[in-house]
């Protein structure tokens, strides 16, 4: 280990103790004379209302240190304070000299190797440390403490649950052995300090915790409640405001289920809560929520019991999840799956129909089920499909010529263009439906109609229900029969 003696930190004056330099006799007379030992429990008993007062924990070390120094008679106080999460502790010396009204005081950093200081040893063997004279120690050197004229000094470890915290310490520029009065007196006071350095640490994270907790609380998207064992609702975050029109003031002390849930639902959701309080663990459901509007919002709740010290539910935490655009999404999903199967199943039935050499027109016509063969050429009209002399359902005679519609094809998921609209001839139109010819087959299942006379038109989505494959004047052509499906918004 190196010789070369730190250079000090003076943090009061410029002044600074000479190289080697020690108190001078007018100094170590200054020292006033022990306390007896009612005094040094009055000296306890001031400790422990400064610690009640909770000051900041350097300010604490200090007084505790001063407090020793005193208390022995000695004329420096010493504290030494572990770095959290480093390998690093901070000394400060504080030295009282009669002709000053505040002590000199200096810092110092080091390891905590237990070699190179007097407080990074009581820190290792975990008890108090006495030395007659520091310069003959043979367990370690501090240099800093000689370089400042210390000479005997004793030092008590700053430990809580086994955790090293610091150290304190009290020295004299004289050569004198304290005794075990002195070291029970100093490790009292360092009892003391050590556990009140936990409590204001514990404090100050348990505050920090809270904070964080209560900013995650109000900045959540989705619904938070705290529920007591009751179910009735004792806070309520910003996303629940927000979703539910409700203030806080307006449903606290009230069960959640009394104030969200939808009647038909109420029994159900209290007996999700019931559970909880009884001693499950945690819940999902989904339910409507019933806004203060009188809106209806479908909510994924999950829910978790939180236990109390005895293991039993205190409270319970509530978090829902607003799903009502995913559901709405699903049903129209499930509606179009439905319109899908039906237009599979009305196909099926078609190409059942075609190959029995069969016709059937009434999936897109609207009109009674009735079945026309292959053979029966001398009863079409115009090469096409459809009975000459049969009795039709219609307000109207049949017109004598050739009907014509704009459609356009649905192609992907967006609406055709008003310019894609091309008019084309009909063989057949009804309030149900139209079929009409092309030279190829369709691309699109799906057409949209407009009906009407520019530019007070309306569109039409309609199905494709069944094409077939016919000749007309020695050329191929299909007929394409169509069911309205509804309105096409544009």
């Amino acid at each position: 280990m190196s010789n070369t003696l730190p250079q000090p930190q003076d943090l009061n004056t410029t002044e600074s103790l000479e190289a080697g330099g020690r108190p001078g006799s007018a100094q170590a007379s200054a020292v006033v004379d022990r306390p007896d030992s009612l005094s040094r429990q009055q000296a306890v008993v001031a400790m422990g209302r400064r610690a009640i007062a909770a000051p900041e924990l350097s300010i604490l070390m200090r007084d505790a240190a001063s407090l020793i120094a005193e208390a022995l008679g000695a004329e420096y106080g010493c504290t030494a304070e572990v770095v959290p999460g480093s390998s690093k502790i901070v000394h400060t010396l504080m030295l009282r000299e009669p002709d000053r009204a505040k002590p000199r005081v200096f810092v110092h950093e080091s390891g905590t190797d237990g070699r190179d200081s007097l407080a990074a040893c009581a820190m290792e063997v975990a008890h108090p440390v006495v030395v007659a004279e520091l310069s003959r120690e043979p367990r370690f050197r501090d240099y800093f403490l000689e370089r400042h004229g210390a000479n005997s000094a004793i030092a008590v470890p700053l430990a809580l649950h086994g955790h090293a915290l610091g150290a304190l310490a009290a020295c004299t520029a004289e050569i004198r052995q304290f005794d075990a009065e002195d070291a029970s007196f100093a490790e009292a006071v360092a009892h003391l300090t050590a556990t009140t350095m936990g409590r204001v640490r514990a404090e100050n994270a348990l505050a920090a915790e809270r904070r964080l907790a209560a900013a995650v609380f109000e900045t959540v998207g989705a619904i938070v409640l705290v529920l007591d064992t009751g179910g009735r609702i004792l806070r309520v975050n910003r996303a629940c405001q927000q979703v539910t029109g409700f203030s806080p003031g307006e449903i606290q002390d009230h069960p959640i289920w009394s104030v969200f849930a939808v009647p038909k639902e109420a029994d159900s959701f209290e007996t999700t809560f019931r559970k909880l309080a009884k001693g499950a663990s945690s819940a999902q459901c989904e339910s409507l929520l019933l806004t203060k509007h009188g809106d209806r919002r479908r909510i994924a709740w999950s829910c978790k019991a939180m236990p109390g010290p005895e293991g039993s539910t205190e409270s319970i935490i509530a978090t829902g999840i607003d799903v009502t655009s995913e559901r709405q999404a699903e049903e129209k999903a499930a509606e179009a799956e439905r319109v899908a199967e039906s237009a599979r199943s009305a196909m099926k039935r078609m190409s059942s129909s075609l190959s029995d050499g069969a016709y059937d027109y009434s999936t897109w016509t609207g009109t009674d089920s009735q079945t026309y063969s292959h053979d029966e050429e001398s009863e079409k009209v115009g090469g096409l499909p459809g009975p000459v002399a049969r009795s039709e359902r219609r307000r109207h005679p049949r017109r004598s010529f050739p009907y014509s519609q704009w459609v356009a094809p649905v192609l992907g998921e967006e609406l055709p263009a008003e310019e894609e609209f091309q008019e084309i001839e009909c063989n057949d139109i009804s309030s149900g439906g139209f079929s009409f010819l092309l030279p190829k087959p369709p691309q699109s299942d799906t057409f949209v109609a407009a009906l009407g006379i520019p530019p007070r038109l309306t569109y039409l989505t309609a199905h494709i229900t069944h094409v077939t494959r016919l000749e007309r004047d020695g050329q191929p052509m299909y007929l394409v029969g169509c069911r309205y499906m509804g309105r096409a918004r544009y």
